[in-house]
């Protein structure tokens, strides 16, 4: 009877470990892989570039709120420095 009772509290240990390892795992994740800061800064402003040209060539913007984007991705890219 004894042996009933104990390997019924070893399956609540594993199943607790693995639900660790895997919040573990997307907080790591979370914080690392997927957080734009933590890039260089000129690799997610390039992409940023790239979408408002993507955008103004395809018309969902005017030529002055593309040079407003343009002008202020770059004058933040400076400051960030």
């Amino acid at each position: 009877m004894p042996m009933m009772m104990g390997g019924g509290a070893g399956w609540v240990v594993l199943l607790w470990g693995v639900l660790g390892i895997a919040g573990l795992g997307w907080v790591v994740s979370r914080y690392t892989l997927t957080n734009p800061r933590r890039d260089s800064g000129h690799r997610a402003t390039s992409d940023l570039l790239a979408l408002a040209r993507e955008r103004y060539a395809q018309g969902l913007m005017t030529k002055q709120e593309f040079e407003d984007v343009v002008y202020h991705l770059l004058d933040t890219e400076r400051a960030d420095g």
